[in-house]
């Protein structure tokens, strides 16, 4: 009896121990609170990560939210975006009866744009209302939801959500553009115009520049497609000069010009293209639309010098090209060529590739995406190795940033190789154009000396304008400052039309050599 009294007071005092230690650990929820407010986030997520960890609390509790959402905050606020992912998710899907719902979701709003994270169980969210939340994170909510079902291919469920968006939102605007890309991908050109005009329309009245640019896109280009290239351009030019989008309209301007025969214009856009002001964008068919244009004029010098200049330009090119593939083997390798290029510019230790092709990969948006997700996960795991005293799982979540980022480095040079090969095959199929071009341009020659042969020398009425002499120094850039930046959309040639419009054939000015 002596013993059983014995280890019952022990096992009281062990109880007792334990509920002490159990209401410190509650007490440290508090102070964790308390760390949030004064910005010690990293503090506040290790107290609550050791609360979720030793107190084990079951997970529909509210010990258990109240901590969960802590080490979300916390390690949010201290710069983690990746490793919290799923947490961030889990906090969301409390439900909207939760204390921590709605900063829970603008965390995971910000997480799913900062390392584009998308998870199937997103689906999940559907089923919690939002009903009695306010009107402005409604929107938010439904908008975010719509978002992922286009992503997913669910356009019915998409267009569900993005229906229930106030007209007045922010979100208006971005519904509008992406029920407008369900539609045009479902063949409903009409709805689709629709679409686009309407987030134009909201976008302007709710200031949403960047939809309003993305809109007047989708129209110039559905426009275009059907070879209505005056409301075509009418579109293009609503793209503002200060808009990283004007180089994309101004390119697509140049063939709509090209493609309703305005010569001057083509011209123009062709040298605006190649002018200081777009140095960090390659196209490699400029040199070759250049040369049909001068073509078409029967401007056949101007023709000639432009094919040469492409000639130059690929042969040097393509065997730079040629040597970087066949001295990089595997996506590793090509990663490694492009990373981190801008901080390699003028060093000793320069990318392989030439400048163009460089630029080529550095402007696709898809390579761009995974570039920065990498360095997001690159600034976390520094962050883990900084704080790895304090944090129990640091090795943990380090070993899983260094596989997604084995991976994600893998997708990288995958990507990079196949952009690489698309950009070889594009230098090949406009130097094959090229070649046409310049076969063309010795038919005209020689239909002209038999011309002058059987007739003598004809003087063609070449009308009242005049040689475009900055076209045929085409190596020379003059305009520099404001002035240029002002008139960029407004530049243009003024090319001697020396084409017969009746017979189709060039006019012969002076006698062949």
């Amino acid at each position: 009896m002596q013993q059983q009294r014995e280890q019952m007071r022990e096992q009281i005092q062990a109880e007792d121990q334990q509920v002490n230690q159990d209401q410190q650990r509650f007490s440290d929820l508090a102070n964790a609170d308390r760390l949030l407010r004064r910005g010690h986030s990293l503090e506040a997520a290790v107290m609550c990560d050791e609360f979720l960890t030793e107190i084990a609390p079951t997970p529909n509790s509210i010990e258990y939210q109240t901590a969960m959402s802590c080490y979300v905050q916390g390690m949010f606020d201290a710069g983690f975006r990746h490793v919290i992912a799923e947490e961030a998710l889990e906090v969301v899907l409390f439900g909207s009866t939760s204390d921590f719902f709605e900063d829970g979701f603008e965390r995971l709003y910000q997480i799913s744009n900062d390392v584009a994270f998308l998870s199937p169980a997103f689906e999940d969210l559907v089923s919690i209302s939002v009903a009695n939340n306010p009107q402005e994170f409604q929107s938010k909510w439904n908008y975010f939801l719509g978002k992922f079902f286009w992503l997913y291919g669910d356009f019915s469920r998409a267009h569900e959500m993005l229906s229930r968006i106030n007209g007045q939102a922010h979100q208006a605007a971005a519904a509008n553009y992406l029920d407008g890309v369900m539609f045009l991908e479902d063949g409903e050109l009409t709805t689709a115009m629709q679409s686009f005009q309407n987030a134009i329309i909201t976008g302007t009245s709710n200031d949403n520049e960047d939809v309003v640019e993305l809109g007047y896109m989708a129209l110039a280009r559905m426009t275009a497609e059907v070879n209505a290239f005056d409301a075509a351009l009418y579109y293009y030019n609503k793209i503002p000069t200060e808009s990283f989008r004007h180089h994309t309209a101004l390119y697509e301007s140049m063939w709509a010009y090209l493609m309703k025969f305005d010569w001057d214009r083509t011209i123009g856009s062709v040298h605006t293209l190649r002018s200081p002001y777009y140095s960090d964008n390659y196209h490699a068919e400029l040199y070759v639309v250049e040369a049909a244009t001068y073509l078409s004029t029967c401007n056949l010098d101007a023709a000639e010098q432009a094919i040469e200049a492409f000639d130059i330009e690929l042969s040097s090119m393509r065997g730079q090209v040629a040597e970087f593939v066949a001295n990089t083997a595997s996506p590793q390798e090509y990663w490694l060529a492009l990373d981190e290029y801008y901080g390699r510019i003028d060093t000793a230790d320069p990318v392989a590739l030439p400048i163009e092709a460089t630029r080529f990969v550095l402007a696709d948006m898809d390579f761009v995406e995974i570039r920065n997700l990498i360095r997001q996960l690159r600034l976390e795991r520094a962050l883990l190795q900084r704080d790895a005293s304090s944090l129990a799982n640091a090795q943990t979540l380090i070993d899983q940033i260094d596989l997604d980022m084995r991976g994600k480095e893998t997708d990288a040079g995958l990507r990079i190789s196949n952009l690489i090969m698309s950009f070889n095959a594009e230098l090949t199929d406009w130097s094959m154009r090229a070649q046409e071009i310049g076969i063309e341009i010795t038919s005209e020659r020689l239909q002209q000396v038999r011309e002058v042969s059987s007739s003598g020398v004809y003087h063609g009425d070449v009308g009242s304008t005049t040689i475009f002499v900055l076209a045929q120094d085409w190596q020379f850039w003059p305009f520099e400052g404001e002035y240029w930046a002002d008139e960029v959309d407004n530049y243009r040639g003024n090319l001697p039309m020396l084409r017969d419009p009746e017979s189709g054939t060039c006019v012969a000015t002076e006698l062949p050599l």
